[in-house]
């Protein structure tokens, strides 16, 4: 009969809590009950509850900042509920909120360990691919993308996804101010063509494709595209035109890339693993930097080099009566060769239709108050043109300058694939990884000279809420008031979950064990608490994030509910810092003597 006896479960998976604080309370004290309706526990607030019966804090009563595990040997972890000011309301099966969710026993000499956790940021993976070689005529140039993540290895036989498009130059080059670029043009649209994110419209809800990533054309000295260090994620996200399409009749398309923090992040990442590479003796003659930018994949401008440009920014619309302002010689004055209006972005509008209609070689178009005025040659020609602001009194505008600037016989010189995260299902969603990883293996005409190749891996972040949402209904909820199986495709009633998918967090994990004596053995059961506050990342632009990451993460995170923290280590933590004379426990992650909580 000993084949049917219990052994020690101490490898079996953990009882598991999860409590939730918000609000940035400090912690309940005084007694949980008070013979009344109401519990001495507010909604989201923690508390940590006595839960010895010789303890110089009495059992049931919360303990305070100072009392130590020599005076209270056990302890349990409270997160209070909206019912808990009216327990009558509770749910009893705890499917809706209860009167407070708690923790298993925590006793001073069976802690195992005490770990924090911040939140970390996600990033999508990142290949760039810079000092292309000569381009020769009639070559075919190719390149394989591979896709590969949790969820391709779930969806292809081979673990990878490959993407294979090809861009053959043509006979002659004699017309082709810039091959590079033609090139990396005519393949990166082929590639784009067949991205999720590439639109047939200016509805970001239609598709061209549905593959997970989007390529950028770079121009790694920097021309009139978006800086890359300039790119940010803050309150008000970078807008990248990325790629033009047009449609039978001629009409332009352009496909827009929002910047997130997992974009600014990856591109960050590229930039620092070039410099790092640099640093360490390595030669890249197209470097990626802060200083480089995303230029428009465009089939009817590919090749064609850069134009060259200046600005006209109305700063005064009154003080512009009569002024003059001459491009490339001729003359334009307010009053006779156009009118301002009432406002700067009327004497914008008014100005760029002037320069339109009477200057030739030039064209103008307005933003607001500024005018961009474009040589339509294209080359270092323009940067001769000349401009100049002659006011009757006081400045009404400024111009950028003395001549016209940045034009060039070469664009895109270099190319990055952003492998983005796959979307999640619509119904159910239990995986937890959505990132992608790309490679790029360039092949046919590319394989002559040394090309650079950079990757960057993507990372999955840590202490998302949603990653929480999928751990909370694994296991702890399933746990709250009966243990149960999870049936494939349904489950019985589980417990009432307060954590929020769209919050990240800061986890704090304490792993404990209790146990029980059997006529056999002494069966040990672990069990885990998990503490969560809601953490933000402090989103940047790409400069900033590669300055970051001299010293660590890209993007910086904190907890929010610094108060509640305060308290935490004030009493929780310097409780558990006093039971490690019992149990020895071990610190992980960020957590310390003095500092388990973050």
């Amino acid at each position: 009969m000993s084949k049917f006896k219990r052994t020690s479960r101490s490898n079996t998976a953990s009882q598991k809590v999860i409590l939730v604080g918000s609000g940035d309370q400090a912690l309940a004290s005084g007694a949980l009950v008070n013979g009344t309706t109401s519990l001495g526990i507010s909604d989201n607030q923690l508390g940590v509850l006595s839960w010895d019966f010789d303890g110089t804090v009495a059992l049931g009563t919360f303990i305070t900042a100072g009392v130590t595990a020599a005076q209270v040997t056990a302890v349990k972890v409270l997160q209070g509920t909206n019912t808990s000011s009216a327990i009558h309301t509770a749910d009893v099966w705890e499917v809706n909120e209860p009167a407070f969710v708690e923790s298993g026993i925590i006793h001073r000499d069976l802690i195992r360990s005490v770990s924090t956790l911040v939140y970390r940021v996600p990033s999508y993976s990142a290949y760039a691919v810079t000092d292309i070689p000569t381009i020769t005529a009639a070559t075919e140039y190719g390149a394989y993308v591979y896709l590969y993540g949790v969820r391709s290895d779930r969806e292809f036989s081979d673990n990878d996804e490959v993407v294979y498009e090809t861009f053959e130059s043509p006979a002659s080059l004699s017309s082709i101010t810039d091959p590079t670029d033609y090139v990396i043009n005519g393949l990166l649209y082929k590639f784009n063509s067949r991205s999720r994110v590439a639109s047939v419209s200016n509805s970001a809800a239609v598709q061209r494709g549905n593959k997970n990533y989007i390529a950028l054309a770079i121009n790694s000295g920097g021309s009139f595209g978006q800086a890359l260090g300039t790119i940010t994620c803050a309150s008000t996200p970078t807008t990248i035109p990325v790629m033009k399409s047009y449609d039978v009749d001629g009409n332009a398309t352009t496909t827009n890339l929002v910047a997130n923090v997992e974009l600014v992040k990856a591109l960050a990442k590229v930039i620092k693993a070039q410099a790092d590479a640099v640093t360490a003796g390595a030669t890249i003659t197209n470097q990626i930097t802060t200083s480089s930018t995303v230029e428009v994949i465009d089939p009817k401008e590919a090749g064609k080099g850069v134009q060259a440009r200046a600005t006209v920014t109305m700063t005064n619309v009154a003080n512009l009566a009569g002024d003059t302002i001459t491009v490339n010689g001729t003359a334009l004055q307010e009053g006779v060769d156009w009118a301002r209006g009432a406002s700067t972005t009327t004497a914008a509008t008014a100005f760029a239709a002037a320069v339109n209609s009477g200057v030739s070689g030039i064209s103008a178009t307005s933003s607001g108050a500024v005018v961009t005025l474009k040589a339509v040659a294209y080359g270092t020609a323009g940067n001769a043109y000349t401009l100049t602001y002659t006011n009757g009194g006081s400045a009404g505008a400024t111009v950028s300058g003395a001549t016209f600037a940045g034009g060039a016989a070469t664009n895109a010189d270099a190319f990055i694939f952003i492998g983005l995260d796959q979307p999640k299902s619509v119904y159910f969603d239990d995986i937890e990884q959505v990132q992608n990883n790309v490679e790029v293996n360039v092949a046919n005409g590319f394989t002559s000279g040394t090309i650079t190749k950079t990757k960057v891996s993507y990372d999955e972040g840590t202490n998302q809420g949603w990653k929480w949402t999928i751990e909370d209904n694994d296991r702890a909820r399933m746990q709250r008031h009966t243990p149960q199986n999870v049936p494939f495709g349904e489950f019985f009633s589980r417990g009432y979950t307060f954590v929020d998918p769209t919050v990240n967090y800061t986890a704090t994990l304490i792993d404990y064990y209790d146990y029980e004596e059997t006529l056999t053995t002494k069966e040990q059961t672990p069990k885990q608490l998990a503490i969560l506050l809601a953490a933000t990342g402090t989103c940047t632009t790409v400069s900033s994030a590669v300055t970051n990451l001299a010293t660590g993460d890209a993007i910086s995170t904190a907890t929010t509910d610094t108060t509640t923290v305060a308290s935490l280590e004030a009493i929780l933590g310097a409780w558990l810092d006093s039971a490690r004379t019992y149990s020895g426990h071990a610190y992980k992650g960020i957590s310390a003597s003095g500092a388990n909580f973050a």
